[in-house]
């Protein structure tokens, strides 16, 4: 399960989102890319944000699946996202 870092923040602006991490560093991000943080702050889990995604984008599962694995990858490569067991820790 993954979750946001503590101090991460963003603001929709515009046409694009922007989410900034809490060192200031600015990192240009899209809709669904905002939304699946939302939802980790929610605390679903990946399995839940791909079947809420689909009905929101009226997406197949099976490519929601592949894009929401490689934004998570890309999150926690940038240091926005933490791996943590179901207890939170």
């Amino acid at each position: 399960m993954f979750q946001a870092i503590t101090g991460i923040r963003w603001q929709k602006q515009g046409d694009g989102s922007y989410l900034v991490h809490y060192n200031q560093d600015i990192f240009e991000a899209n809709e669904v890319a905002i939304r699946i943080l939302e939802l980790l702050q929610q605390s679903k889990t990946q399995e839940e944000i791909i079947d809420i995604l689909s009905k929101e984008y009226d997406a197949p599962k099976e490519i929601l699946g592949k894009d929401i694995a490689a934004t998570l990858t890309q999150f926690k490569n940038l240091g926005i996202l933490k791996e943590v067991n179901d207890g939170g820790q």
